[in-house]
């Protein structure tokens, strides 16, 4: 390809803009570069033009990777942790008070607060970190019925949702549906006559 048959081509595949009340020539680099490539004999200004745009198209290309990159990093952001409910209250609780993350921390770790969310923090301590700053999911805890081998509930909830000492062959609603947790903090050998709900169902 000659020059003239160039300066046809690319009038061919370009469009005029103008900027700054001058007219200007403008044509994408992917087609600008090939045509520039098939010239028969590149002189100096053309031969640098062509490097030129060989450069742009690789700033380009890796641009576009970047901007991938970026796109794919946005859709792999780590979810939310999932935590226990004790520990969602505790969260709720303190950010109402206005506590920060270092004030939580510091209480807990002096043994201001209950033993359950100070062990937490000591088993769990980047996932308790990353709830309290990022937010989290609230874990759907085990339920647990309560019975004697008659089929009596021993434990159920009062109306403000205290765990009390129970005999009843009927409870109100889903009040015999105690957690692991409510069932040990009034009584550990409790456990011992608890049934998971899931197995109940089945």
């Amino acid at each position: 390809m000659n020059k003239e048959e160039l300066k046809k081509t690319v009038s061919m595949n370009s469009r005029i803009m103008q900027r700054s009340g001058k007219s200007i020539i403008v044509i994408d680099l992917n087609t600008l570069v090939p045509l520039l490539d098939q010239l028969d004999e590149p002189d100096e200004y053309m031969d640098t033009a062509l490097k030129l745009g060989q450069q742009l198209l690789e700033v380009q290309a890796q641009r576009d990777k970047a901007e991938k990159e970026l796109v794919e990093l946005k859709s792999t952001k780590p979810r939310k942790p999932v935590v226990p409910e004790f520990v969602a209250e505790f969260i709720v609780d303190y950010k109402e008070q206005g506590y920060t993350l270092a004030n939580a921390i510091f209480n807990i770790a002096t043994g201001r607060e209950d033993m359950d969310i100070e062990e937490y923090l000591r088993e769990h301590p980047k996932k308790f970190v990353q709830a309290y700053d990022d937010g989290y999911t609230v874990e759907k805890e085990k339920k647990y019925e309560v019975k004697d081998k008659d089929d009596c509930f021993l434990l159920t909830k009062n109306s403000e949702g205290e765990v009390i000492n129970a005999y009843s062959k009927v409870v109100y609603k889903n009040k015999g549906q105690l957690t692991e947790k409510e069932i040990k903090d009034y009584d550990e050998r409790f456990m011992a006559f608890a049934v998971p709900v899931e197995e109940l169902e089945e």
